[in-house]
């Protein structure tokens, strides 16, 4: 007998000694399992091909393969379990029961393993630890088997779509056992490489191993093939040989049946000298996998408090950036379209909290999911002109009794403190450029001045015609008959039904019992994701980032918490920007300004990024709700600029407001002195009001900002600076007439603007959208300190707010910060609530 034979490879079993031949000594053999490859091992039976594809099992993944061959009087069954998190991070454990009564050679009775792995798909390591039972019963009157532990590691790459990598070493430790006299069980290496040369439903293994106890023409060569025939069909095969004549070949050929969580898998295998090998293998999962068998699913989807601040949670306290929830709902709809086992969706209607532009492009996201051949239908508990525009493009609108329909037109608020500021004893410094820049008005007037009455007229103008052409498209009503019926304000629902506006009056059983009627067949699934749960993808996709720009701009860095709610940083944005340029799988960027303007130094820093960013790949600017003055400046920078008819744009100018509160502190007998060295300190103090000298210095200030900007602005969309002086000087306008006048390039929404930058950058329907984001909360904010950013925060030294005019912000509802933060402001403050 010989004291060790070589390892057999089968083509099921790759480097790992998975079978062997009549009459091999072979102690660490166990069962045979199906064809794979230790370049691309991704379920729990990773643990016979390379333990470092554990990482990549998904939630649970279980295996039970029962194995049976007549010839050599063998009865093996095993159950391979195994988890992953974030395929990152995974752990397996296996049970093969052996019986084997071959009599040629001694063989282990059980092998329990466990494995470990770590590491994304770039590289991951892993490590399996076997322990082999001893053997009942004597073979050929040789005795029994003593227990025997080994080791395995393995490591394995995906670097690219097309290609991965894997590499193992068997028996690290070297085992020995004392039966029958001294064996070493050597080590064993091996590499693989897997190929996807056409497709992803085509993959090909080729593993070499070899056996430091062996010669190296004795080592073995395995190549595999796995098709994806169609859906959830899976054709395995595979061929497997020695170097030398005198050692067996292997053949093996397998069929795979798949529905979501189960499978069933036949193999069947042919060794010279071996005979014939059955296996029957079947799956358990958590995950899904492509399925025969379709299954017609309805996903439920809130669309309530959309426009929230992620940043009203803990996590973003503790400074996790956490994804706008907004954006992952458009996500969520342009991969849902694609979902062929996706048959319809219901919209839960409640407060969306968003604007009209955004609505919008809700709608316009339905649209494409009803051209994709999805029935979309909705459930009304609480809406407003807004929310009834989102869902105006549904197959059906359905309301509960009594539900808050409150459709009745579109309105503007401006509050003014001019008069009560005067009343206090506070009086306001203003310095700006532009007769429609009116933001500052709200602290020294008492009422709308002629341009702001004329600015905000136009944009309800042009918005409450968007809304009726969009219901006119959708819902067959004309004009004039949709404008009666929002006159009528508050209405019930039935009286919504007689108006056309909705389709029914139902509870909440007879809306269930309707999509049963209209989506028969389907399944409501409630926790939907149109994403695949199981990634079999290799490499990093193509993508196309998305960089927001969120809330009032300012320097430094993001800030996102329930208290102050969203602030767009320069500092991350800039940083964002940078890591989108400089990651060669990003092939495009498209800039997501939803903003009002803030800080004018953090603007310009951030245009200034884009410019420099547009010199390597396409940027595109989808602009929100809002993208005004600040927000319009960082917007303009991109190569092409995608607005809503419905957006809040321009507003291209700058302002500074100063408070004075002397007269209100000498009413409580307060005093200041002061001793200054130049003639024009303490402009920006806010105890004394401005003098005239100090006032034209600010003026000038101003004015030489507000050239910059249109000098820019002119610049970045190829016009005369006259002719954007005359669109600018703080004027606000829709989408729709931006674009009339040059200042944006399209009407569209976000998903728009992600087409369009996917044509520039010519990519095809493979391709990912990463949203790139960071968040500053209190702890990272915290441990950030200790290094400040002095270029990307205010340039002006930031002085706290007196009492005495903290007092009067909080009595008058006024926004104190801008009254307290010194420096050029290109911002808009005001939008149009819809109620």
């Amino acid at each position: 007998m010989r004291s060790l034979a070589w390892l057999v490879v089968l083509l099921a079993g790759v480097s790992s000694a998975q079978t062997s031949s009549v009459g091999t000594n072979d102690l660490t053999r166990g069962t045979n399992v199906l064809p794979g490859s230790a370049a691309w091992s991704d379920e729990a039976t990773s643990l016979v091909y390379n333990p470092a594809g554990l990482a990549r099992v998904g939630r649970f993944n279980a295996w039970f393969i029962h194995e049976r061959s007549n010839t050599r009087q063998m009865n093996n069954n095993a159950l391979f379990m195994a988890t992953s998190i974030g395929d990152f991070v995974g752990l397996g454990v296996s049970f093969q029961w052996l019986n084997s009564m071959s009599g040629a050679a001694p063989f282990p009775s059980g092998k329990t393993s466990l494995g470990f792995s770590v590491g994304p798909q770039q590289l991951s390591a892993g490590v399996a630890i076997n322990w082999f039972a001893a053997a009942p019963l004597a073979f050929g009157g040789l005795g029994t088997v003593p227990p025997l532990l080994s080791y395995d590691v393995g490591l394995q790459s995906r670097p690219a779509r097309f290609i991965s990598f894997g590499a193992t070493l068997r028996n690290v430790n070297s085992p020995t056992t004392t039966f029958p006299g001294l064996i070493t069980i050597g080590r064993e290496w091996g590499v693989a490489v897997g190929l996807r040369p056409l497709t992803e439903r085509v993959t090909l293994g080729i593993d070499w191993s070899a056996r430091e106890t062996l010669p190296i023409n004795e080592s073995r060569m395995q190549y595999t093939l796995q098709v994806n025939v169609v859906s959830g069909v899976r054709v395995l095969g595979g061929f497997s040989h020695a170097f030398t004549s005198t050692q067996p070949f292997y053949v093996h050929a397998g069929l795979g049946l798949d529905l979501e969580n189960f499978g069933y898998t036949q193999g069947v295998s042919y060794s010279t000298g071996g005979g014939v090998n059955l296996q029957f293998a079947g799956r358990v999962s958590m995950d899904a996998h492509d399925s025969i068998v379709p299954e017609r699913k309805v996903a439920v989807i809130s669309l309530g408090e959309l426009g929230g601040s992620p940043g009203a949670t803990v996590g973003s306290l503790l400074g996790i950036a956490e994804e706008d929830k907004y954006l992952r709902l458009l996500r969520f709809f342009e991969r849902a379209a694609q979902d062929r086992e996706l048959e319809g969706i219901v919209l839960k209607v409640e407060d969306a909290d968003i604007g009209l532009a955004r609505a919008d492009e809700i709608r316009s996201s339905i649209v494409k999911l009803r051209k994709a051949g999805k029935k979309v239908f909705a459930y009304i508990l609480n809406a407003s002109d807004v929310e009834y525009l989102m869902v105006s493009a549904c197959d059906g609108i359905y309301a509960a009794p009594e539900a808050m329909f409150l459709v009745d037109g579109l309105r503007s608020d401006v509050t003014f403190f001019g008069t009560a500021a005067q009343r206090y004893g506070v009086d306001i410094d203003v310095a700006r450029v532009g007769e429609y820049k009116t933001f500052p008005e709200q602290f020294t007037r008492a009422d709308m001045s002629d341009a702001q009455r004329e600015t905000i007229n136009a944009y309800l103008d042009t918005n409450a015609k968007v809304i009726a052409q969009r219901v006119r498209e959708s819902r067959g009503i004309e004009e004039a008959a949709w404008t009666a019926g929002v006159d009528e304000g508050l209405k019930t629902t039935k009286r919504a039904v007689e108006l056309r506006q909705l389709d029914g009056v139902l509870t909440p059983q007879q809306f269930d019992e309707l999509l049963s009627e209209r989506l028969q067949g389907a399944r409501v699934d409630r926790n939907y994701r149109p994403w695949p749960e199981r990634n079999t993808r290799w490499g990093r996709q193509n993508a196309i980032a998305v960089i927001p720009v969120l809330g009032a701009i300012s320097g430094g860095k993001n800030s996102v918490s329930p208290f102050t709610g969203t602030t767009a940083g320069a500092q991350s944005f800039i940083s964002s920007l940078g890591e989108a340029v400089d990651d060669p799988n990003v092939k495009a960027i498209v800039l997501r300004v939803d903003s009002p303007g803030g800080d004018g130094l953090a603007s310009d820093l951030m245009y200034r990024a884009v410019l420099e960013a547009k010199k390597h790949k396409p940027v595109i600017a989808s602009m929100g709700d809002v993208a005004a003055s600040g927000g319009y400046y960082v917007a303009m920078g991109a190569d092409t600029i995608v607005a809503s008819p419905s957006t809040l744009t321009g507003s291209i100018g700058v302002f500074y407001v100063k408070p004075a509160v002397k007269r209100l502190a000498e009413s409580f007998g307060v005093t200041q002195n002061s001793i200054q060295r130049g003639k024009l300190a303490g402009i920006t103090d806010n105890f004394d009001p401005w003098t005239e000298e100090q006032r034209v210095a600010a003026q000038k200030w101003i004015e030489d900002f507000y050239d910059s900007f249109i000098t820019e602005a002119a610049t970045s969309r190829k016009m005369p600076k006259e002719a954007i002086d005359k669109l600018a000087r703080g004027r606000v306008w829709s989408g729709e007439d931006a674009k009339a006048n040059g200042l944006v390039d399209v009407n569209g929404g976000l998903m728009d603007a992600i087409a369009l930058a996917r044509e520039r950058a010519k990519l095809n329907d493979d391709y990912a959208i990463a949203i790139v984001e960071s968040s500053s909360g209190l702890l990272s904010s915290v441990f950030s300190a200790a290094i400040p950013d002095a270029l990307l925060n205010s340039s002006v030294e930031q002085q706290p707010l007196p009492p005495g005019l903290t007092s009067l912000a909080q009595q008058l509802g006024a926004n104190a910060w801008i009254l307290e933060k010194p420096g050029v402001q290109a911002r808009l403050e005001y939008g149009i609530d819809v109620r």
